[in-house]
């Protein structure tokens, strides 16, 4: 075979072999390519797990006016809430507690007293209600009111001290100024430092000069003051700072005046209490006593 019929041998070798074959591609070169494109873009998406979306965002002039009468409707609603929650602080017998209210002013509640505030309307009124005796150092800003069931005291930013007991009602002003306020009468008074202010029974409010060295109240150095107080109000006062129950029978009308430590044993005061009206005591248990005339023993 010469060469020449070798070379068109080879060259027609290919079209023999697939002559009669049916190829398995029924798409064009370009819509083949295409379609493959797409499906390794889809499955690298998938293997990444993201799924790619067009976001649009529209900024629309109106929505700060949404927000704002959302966020005027929310407070509207929230408002009763805010205003009614009330937190209670209590002392029991015996113990002294010290509050800090919500814009740093402070209360020292002496031993069995009560004092109640609303946290989350502070902003709007800063008041308190009180029944005991309390120790108040005020933070200036907005008026601060403590009310009673006899009184209201008004302050703007100085130290006061009101005692606040059934029918008992006293203020004493340390600095700054106070206005103190009779509910029965509506009668007023403003007192200013070194003053005090008792409101008596009939309702009407009486003022006094209060001594020079008394820079705090007595009871919060640990002593007691009594000044022609009547006896029964003294041993309930003893009753509350040592945590005890004291029996009384035939106290009368007895009054009494003395200062004494709260550092003394409960015994030794009772029997300060005691010598001057003939009486005496028994202790029944531990936080139980007795007070009685000497005669009937």
């Amino acid at each position: 075979m010469t060469m020449d019929k070798i070379r068109k041998t080879a060259e027609e070798l290919p079209d023999r072999l697939l002559a009669g074959s049916q190829l398995p591609f029924s798409k064009s070169k370009e819509e083949a390519w295409a379609e493959l494109s797409e499906r390794m873009v889809h499955s690298k998406t998938q293997e990444k797990g993201i799924e790619k979306r067009a976001v649009v965002r529209r900024f629309l002039p109106e929505t700060k006016w949404i927000a704002a009468a959302a966020s005027m409707a929310l407070l509207l609603s929230l408002s009763p809430f805010l205003r009614y929650h009330v937190r209670t602080v209590e002392s029991e017998a015996g113990e002294r507690l010290s509050v800090v209210l919500p814009d740093g002013s402070t209360a020292q509640l002496n031993s069995g007293s009560t004092l109640r505030y609303h946290p989350l309307w502070w902003t709007f009124r800063r008041e308190v209600d009180l029944e005991g005796e309390a120790y108040f150092e005020v933070e200036k800003g907005s008026d601060f009111r403590v009310l009673s069931h006899r009184g209201i005291t008004s302050v703007l930013g100085t130290r006061f001290n009101v005692y606040a007991r059934n029918r008992e009602y006293r203020v004493e002003c340390h600095s700054g100024r106070v206005r103190v306020a009779s509910r029965e009468r509506g009668e007023t008074v403003t007192l200013e430092a070194r003053q005090g202010a008792t409101l008596r029974p009939n309702g009407q409010l009486e003022t006094r000069s209060m001594n020079d060295a008394q820079e705090i109240p007595a009871w919060m150095s640990r002593t007691l003051v009594f000044a022609a107080t009547p006896l029964h109000l003294v041993l309930e006062e003893v009753e509350r700072q040592y945590g005890i129950d004291i029996e009384t029978e035939n106290l009368g009308k007895s009054m009494y005046s003395g200062v004494f430590s709260l550092e003394l044993p409960v015994e030794n005061v009772l029997s300060l209490l005691c010598r001057p009206f003939d009486l005496d005591y028994v202790k029944r248990s531990e936080t139980q006593y007795i007070i009685s005339s000497r005669e009937k023993r």
